[in-house]
């Protein structure tokens, strides 16, 4: 179904449409509508359209070196009707209104009936039945929410690429997107376009910018750097108004972004490049996603270059990234002292030894306190590069991977939760607004009994945003809106692929890796040791749930041998 409203919206762009409405029902199975107010066709070139290898849009071999239209060869909408019920009706532009318009019924590639109709000026193409004659084909399509996930988001990637057309987008009678169109194509149409699909309050922090140099434009915006996603979603990237995929262009706006976002996060950003035809090769793919660049190397050298200067734009505070965490595992208290650089001499700059021992023995005492267990099972002692525990164990050195014995603590936890059907949720006091983009939206409502059975709370708070109201009980250290928004990217990239049966184990692990704590975070001894305790408590301490070991072991004897110890 998104291959066919692909092809029919590229059909009424390269048409000269200003207005695109697409209707679906059931995920585009049983129905799917396009109509727009371009070009038109006459009735017999309507009849010749739906033949194949009858039509092309090129004129001359040469012009395969320089396709400036969407779509070229003239084979989808044969394609199409030979696996479906079609019905177009079409009226040719620049006719009179007192002349009637076409219609063509087509039934698995059969012209059932060609006749007058009343139609106004543009086409109107119905899809009903896909696949009604090829049952194998029929028995592959998923279900109606992904089917419908995967066509919101190609309507999404043209709303952003031509915001000059006015779309409007139903599934069910519903609407899902709606963007208003422009009739001039400057900055401010493009925000509008990209507002629709990102939301207002990560537009206001978009920085625009443009570059020419002897090969290529380049124009677009970027999100400030706090404003980042999982994966390589939140990326449109358009040449010569197509919406294509290229490594280089993506690796050169991360490189652009280098050292301002955390590591495994990627920017937010809408790129337009234009450049000659005959520079670029978009037959690489069947689908002309895949494109590749005469000039590549420059090409990434020139958005690295935009990306860069761009960041000159954004305050200072937005150049570096921090995440802050709410309360920790275990709230301690702590006497800050204040030293005033004057009154340190070169004699006091080092603490003596009975200080130092003293300092250690009075944290270990508050940890022996506050833990009856303390000196039993593993005791931590230190923690190396902000990723690793260092703890004892009787005699033994045992290191501890924090993010992977963490998720493994909260895997067991939300899995125990499911089965038992136990509510522990966190109520937020003050709800966090998020706006969703359509990929999210579309998850979210296919994977609701999940996330509400595992402790999240939401509410509808307008069209394509939600007010999160609650989240389970175990996230009360992470950022809630983030880490819900970065749940949702995960099962929009990855879902579809789960298998039935595996589907709900595999979500837990998502989110048991995306709640944990990170490589990076700076523990304190108490919170090391909560996480010790917590971890020995687990039916499996020594692999998280996706088989990564969480602990490794050095005896004793071990150490004795490497140092020559008889």
């Amino acid at each position: 179904p998104a291959s066919v409203v692909k092809e029919l919206v590229e059909n009424s762009l390269d048409a000269g449409a200003a207005r695109i409405e697409i209707e679906i029902e059931n995920g585009g199975k049983s129905k799917i509508l396009i109509k727009d107010n371009g070009q038109g066709m006459a009735k017999e070139d309507i009849l010749l359209a739906i033949q194949r290898h009858a039509t092309s849009k090129i004129s001359a071999a040469q012009d395969l070196f320089a396709i400036k239209s969407l779509g070229f060869r003239g084979e989808a909408l044969p394609s199409i009707a030979s696996i479906s019920k079609m019905t177009i009706i079409s009226k040719a532009r620049n006719t009179a209104d007192s002349e009637p318009g076409t219609e063509v019924i087509i039934t698995g590639g059969k012209v059932e009936k060609s006749a007058v109709a009343p139609s106004s000026e543009g086409t109107s193409i119905l899809v009903e039945d896909l696949f009604y004659n090829v049952p194998a084909r029929l028995k592959f399509l998923k279900k109606d929410v992904t089917e419908l996930g995967q066509i919101t988001s190609i309507i999404a990637k043209f709303i952003i690429g031509h915001p000059q057309v006015a779309f409007l987008f139903k599934s069910n009678h519903k609407v899902i997107l709606q963007s208003p169109g422009a009739n001039t194509l400057n900055q401010q149409a493009y925000l509008s376009a990209i507002t629709v699909i990102f939301g207002a309050k990560i537009v206001k922090k978009m920085k625009p910018f443009e570059f020419i140099s002897s090969f290529v434009k380049l124009k677009g915006f970027l999100a400030a750097p706090g404003e980042t996603k999982i994966d390589r979603t939140g990326q449109y990237i358009y040449v010569n108004n197509r919406f294509v995929s290229n490594m280089a262009i993506s690796k050169a706006v991360g490189e652009g972004f280098r050292n301002r976002i955390p590591g495994g996060r990627y920017p937010i950003c809408v790129l337009f490049l234009e450049l000659k035809p005959e520079d670029i090769d978009v037959n690489v793919h069947p689908t002309k996603r895949e494109i590749k660049f005469l000039k590549q190397q420059e090409i990434f050298n020139e958005v690295l270059m935009a990306v860069k200067n761009t960041f000159s734009k954004f305050d200072s505070s937005e150049q570096a990234v921090q995440l802050i965490y709410k309360d920790p595992f275990v709230r301690m208290q702590s006497q800050h002292v204040q030293v005033s650089e004057k009154n340190i001499s070169k004699q006091e700059s080092f603490l003596k030894a009975d200080e130092l021992h003293s300092m250690i023995y009075a944290q270990t005492s508050a940890i022996d306190t506050a833990y009856p267990e303390a000196r039993q099972g593993l005791y931590p002692v230190a923690q190396i590069n902000k990723t690793y525990i260092v703890a004892l164990d009787g005699e033994d050195l045992v290191l501890i991977d924090q993010h992977v014995a963490q998720e493994r603590i909260l895997y067991e936890q939300f899995k125990e939760k499911l089965i038992n059907k136990k509510e522990d949720i966190q109520e937020l006091l003050i709800p966090e607004t998020i706006e969703l983009t359509p990929e999210q939206s579309s998850v979210l409502n296919q994977e609701k009994e999940f996330l509400l059975s595992v402790g999240f709370r939401w509410e509808d708070f307008g069209q394509q945003t939600i007010l999160l109201r609650g989240v389970p009980q175990v996230l009360t250290r992470q950022i809630p809106k983030q880490i819900f928004i970065d749940i949702l990217d995960e099962l929009s990239a990855q879902g579809a692929s789960f298998q039935k049966e595996k589907k709900q184990e595999e979500m837990l692990k998502m989110l048991s890796c995306k709640a944990a704590i990170k490589a990076g975070e700076i523990l304190t001894i108490q919170e090391m040791r909560q996480l010790l305790i917590d971890l020995e408590k687990t039916t499996n301490p020594h692999t998280c749930p996706h088989g990564r070991p969480i602990i490794v072991s050095v005896t004793k004897e071990e150490l004795d041998k490497k140092f020559n110890r008889s």
